[in-house]
């Protein structure tokens, strides 16, 4: 009897047979019981884990709101009702059955039983513990005992209400009274970034991290190497004899150690599905060298001119400018004027293990989708040595290169439609001097396209951006912050400038920005006292030479929100005819949460709650806008108070 008793005392007041599985037992309290079930290994793991409580609890709530989102609309479930002034963590997400809302005459247990088979079939884990309130477990358990169960239950009770309470305060963040004030207002909060530990694991973050299996760069040790073709060439009239011949699927094949001077000449095609290729890396070569000193005068001044699908591999390109230490003020205006460019990339083409420099701006030029440009070695590109997109639907990877930037390691027209990646490269900052002055530029840029600026004063910084696991080699004091630019002193660039919004994500994480000022390291938009764009999440990187974390996500990181219906931001308005059931997804970057989303119609405001606008909630009727353009803007704002915002704009259709 004494043991039964102590058995119970460890399980809830349980009577627990040995062996057999919890659910078929039900629950079974026979008097007041505690958890002593956990030995001190499992209690040490659960403590490791309270610093995770937070995001777990964000997680699961975040889950638990998705399926009351889907499942409240259904006729006969009813879902978790959470009082406003509590916020629910989800111990488990119980729902009730209505077969009187579905005129069944079935009672709600037989309902359930039923419906609750068909996610069981499915692997998701359902059922019932507690089936009876506990006075209703009959007349021989109303002893003391239960009585100061009872007791004990509506103390838990309370006690719970008590630490929703305070766990509101602590963990969401602001009010849904500051976060009305700030939507209204336009004006979220910011806070200068922390340091925090070093990270978890380093070779995590920045360029080491290079899952390709080759050298970062390319040269000796890359595999893909070429060593022979269907044309072999060793002078400029073989090389052009042999571009002009080759089919798809054929290589022309420039020899090793060969020079090839391609002066007075641009845009050489490399036609369409061939590959023009070297063995740069061969036996630790240098590979053969395709070089220019003029390329005379009229029309896009670039060396080569990639078709689709075709391949640049393994070769040396040099331009006609200056190396960064020997540019003049005389050679500046000259580059200036050429502006020479090294490979202009076509639809899903490849550049790879080639070593290109001293073009005065665009190393490779992307203005097409999908081109992969990998394991090159840039320098000595004055500005510019990887820039995408002046078209709409351009892409790039950019991955696994070695890139030494003065103005700019890898830069994005930011024109609407455009995207790229740049992932695993190691950008070096190099100043350009004298004739540049004492400066060096940021790293990795997206410009705002310049048609929707011109015509709305609108920054949109293109569609996408991932850039992850890069390292930024960024070293000395940190002198200067300005919202337009910043610079300070040689070899001191920052790390980055996004110049607007994307229409979808800029995500920027697990790269390597080796300064411990913060402020450098993120570079504009997103800095002490700035307001940043949305669209834009940056986490989990690393900082400073020892590699650490920071202390919270920065307030360059704000809510997500895309447009779908009507469209994102044009140059021109969106035409509403009849009426237009607005249609926006909202997302925050886990383990954030939502606080709040407005929209407005010029000074109207149509929406205003602690969430998304369901599709079709907001409706804009076309016959009662007037005439001219009008400015549908969403803003969001997350537990922190960072706030982003995304506009179009729309007239009435003809």
């Amino acid at each position: 009897m004494v043991h039964e008793r102590a058995s119970a005392l460890q399980y809830f007041g349980e009577l627990v047979v040995p062996g057999r599985e919890r659910e078929e037992q039900k629950c079974n309290p026979h008097g007041l019981g505690s958890m002593y079930r956990g030995d001190m290994l499992s209690q040490a793991f659960v403590c490791s884990q309270l610093k995770r409580l937070d995001e777990n609890n964000a997680l699961r709530v975040r889950n638990c709101h998705f399926l009351t989102e889907h499942l409240s609309p259904i006729v006969g479930i009813e879902t978790p009702s959470v009082p406003d002034h509590c916020d629910h963590v989800f111990y488990n997400y119980v729902v009730g059955f209505r077969p009187d809302e579905l005129g069944l005459d079935v009672s709600p247990r037989t309902f359930r039983e039923n419906v609750q088979k068909a996610p069981a079939a499915e692997g998701v884990p359902v059922g019932q513990w507690q089936r009876k309130s506990m006075p209703a477990r009959g007349r021989r358990h109303a002893t003391r005992a239960h009585k100061a169960m009872l007791r004990a239950m509506v103390t838990c009770t309370i006690g719970l209400c008590v630490l929703g309470v305070g766990h509101r305060s602590l963990a969401a963040g602001i009010t849904w009274e500051e976060a009305q004030e700030m939507l209204r207002s336009g004006e979220g909060l910011s806070k200068d970034p922390t340091h925090g530990a070093l990270v978890e694991n380093p070779t995590h973050y920045g360029a080491e991290a290079n899952p390709t299996g080759d050298p970062i760069g390319g040269g000796a040790g890359y595999r893909d190497i070429l060593t022979s073709g269907d044309y072999t060439v060793g002078t400029r009239q073989e090389l052009l004899d042999a571009l002009e011949q080759a089919k798809e699927g054929q290589v022309v094949y420039v020899k090793p150690g060969a020079e090839i001077d391609l002066t007075d000449l641009t845009r050489i095609a490399v036609p369409d599905g061939v590959t023009l290729a070297g063995d740069r890396g061969a036996g630790g070569g240098e590979g053969p060298l395709v070089f220019t000193r003029d390329f005379g005068t009229g029309g896009y001044r670039g060396l080569l001119h990639a078709g689709s699908k075709s391949r640049v591999t393994g070769l040396r390109l040099r331009g006609p400018d200056p190396d960064y230490a020997d540019y003049t003020e005389q050679t500046k205006a000259a580059a200036y004027d050429a502006s020479a460019r090294g490979i202009l990339a076509g639809a899903a083409s490849e550049v790879d293990n080639c070593e290109i420099s001293n073009f005065y701006r665009d190393g490779i030029a992307v203005n097409v989708a999908d081109v992969r440009i990998h394991h090159n070695y840039l320098h000595d590109i004055a500005a510019y040595p990887v820039i995408v997109g002046t078209r709409p639907g351009s892409s790039a990877i950019i991955e696994a290169n070695i890139i030494h930037w003065g103005w700019h390691a890898t830069a994005g027209t930011g024109a609407a439609g455009t995207s790229y990646e740049a992932c695993y490269n190691i950008c070096r900052p190099h100043r350009i001097a004298p004739a540049f002055g004492p400066t060096v530029s940021h790293c990795l840029d997206q410009h705002a396209d310049r048609d929707i600026k011109g015509a709305r004063g609108q920054s949109i910084a293109g569609d996408w951006l991932r850039w992850h696991h890069n390292t930024i080699e960024l070293k000395g004091p940190y002198t200067t912050y300005d919202r337009e630019r910043i610079y300070s002193s040689p070899n001191n660039a920052c790390g980055m400038k996004i110049r607007g919004t994307p229409r979808v994500l800029a995500e920027v994480y697990n790269n390597w920005i080796q300064t411990s000022n913060i402020a450098q390291a993120l570079g504009p938009y997103g800095g002490p006292g700035e307001q940043a764009y949305g669209n834009v999440w940056v986490y989990n990187n690393a900082y400073g030479p020892e590699k650490r974390k920071l202390a919270e996500i920065p307030y360059r990181t704000t809510p997500q929100i895309l447009f779908k219906s009507p469209g994102p931001p044009e140059v021109d308005s969106h035409q509403v005819r009849g009426k237009l059931a607005l249609d926006v997804e909202v997302n925050v970057l886990e383990p954030l949460r939502l606080a709040g989303v407005i929209v407005t119609l010029d000074d109207e405001e149509l929406f205003l709650e602690p969430r998304a606008p369901r599709a079709g909630e907001v409706v804009i009727d076309a016959a009662v806008l007037g005439e001219g353009d009008h400015k549908l803007s969403v803003s969001a704002i997350d537990n922190r108070g960072a706030l982003g915002t995304q506009y179009v704009y729309v007239t009435p259709g003809k």
